[in-house]
């Protein structure tokens, strides 16, 4: 009898601490049902009967879970975890169609492909990437030239230069060549043209002070000048004064006793004007003793024998006397 009163009330109290356990998991999750399982056995151990009472509370065990109960003392299979976006009981509800977690569909393109090349262009029409031209117009028929400008395809002239015009073709037609036309118009590389701009002309044009097309040279001593410096001789400021009276450079004609140009080329002998008194254009003459005379005392000393200072003489009849006659 006294074991059956035990026994009534170890299952009395066991219903009591039931109804306990039952509220404090009533609080952690209110829509799971509270399951207990109440065991108990009586051991009897030859005269010493032992209680033994054991209780367990069925819930998600797991600390990680969304519904985790921290008072559960048995896993039940039930535990909830975040969905792919870390969001507890979300269902993916928060991933795009692209796959990205809160993304939006930032990453699909304006045809609606996700991680697509398409875009809008300048007139909001939507194209491939490759589709759109430099100037951001789909099927545009824009292109970069060398130079990453970007213009209509005709407006690309020969060398691939937007609205270049071929400037940039040299005088053989080669674009960025280095030929270049010269001052009298020929054609030749840029190293061939000297420094007057002429081609092949090796400096030829440039005068003895460096002026091209100058008027400057070297004259006869090596001195340079304006050529109309340079004298009939060739001598920078000389002024002909190496030139003789004859016109000869370097001549060997002179001005006689007389002013006459005489000698070197002139063809006249020096002093060939003066007479034997050596008076220009004198009158005097030697006579037959060898004497200058003027025509009024010619042969003055030739007596009247005809001998040079001889001793005849007119007598008084007017005939030749004495001397040797």
């Amino acid at each position: 009898m006294t074991s059956k009163i035990v026994i009534l009330w170890i299952l009395a109290a066991s219903f009591c601490t039931s109804i306990s356990f039952a509220g404090q998991a009533d609080e952690i999750k209110q829509e799971s049902d509270q399951n207990f399982r109440s065991e108990n056995s009586v051991i009897n151990n030859g005269s010493e009967n032992s209680l033994r009472n054991t209780q367990e509370i069925i819930g998600c065990t797991d600390p990680g879970s969304c519904n985790y109960n921290p008072d559960a003392t048995l896993d039940d299979g039930s535990c909830e975890y975040e969905d792919d976006c870390g969001v507890c009981f979300g269902e993916n509800l928060d991933m795009d169609d692209c796959g990205v977690c809160f993304g939006e569909n930032a990453d699909m393109d304006c045809a609606g492909e996700c991680y697509g090349f398409g875009g809008y262009d300048v007139f909001g029409t939507c194209c491939q990437w490759p589709e759109m031209d430099c100037a951001g117009v789909c099927f545009g028929t824009n292109l970069y030239d060398d130079f990453d400008t970007c213009c209509e395809v005709g407006e690309i002239d020969d060398c691939g230069v937007c609205f270049g015009e071929n400037a940039d073709q040299d005088c053989t037609g080669e674009c960025f060549g280095t030929a270049a036309i010269g001052v009298f118009g020929f054609c030749c590389e840029s190293v061939e043209i000297d420094d007057c701009g002429v081609c092949f002309g090796e400096n030829a044009d440039q005068d003895c002070t460096g002026e091209c097309f100058g008027t400057a040279a070297i004259d006869e001593w090596g001195d340079c000048c304006e050529s109309v410096e340079i004298d009939d001789c060739g001598v920078c400021f000389g002024m002909n004064e190496y030139m003789d009276c004859a016109g000869e450079c370097y001549g060997f004609a002179y001005e006689d006793d007389c002013s006459v140009c005489s000698e070197g080329s002139s063809g006249h002998t020096a002093n060939s004007d003066q007479d034997c008194a050596g008076v220009c254009e004198g009158d005097h003459l030697i006579d037959d003793c060898g004497s200058c005379e003027d025509p009024a005392h010619f042969n003055q000393d030739m007596d009247c024998a005809g001998e040079c200072y001889g001793m005849a003489y007119i007598d008084d009849c007017g005939i030749c006397d004495g001397g040797n006659h």
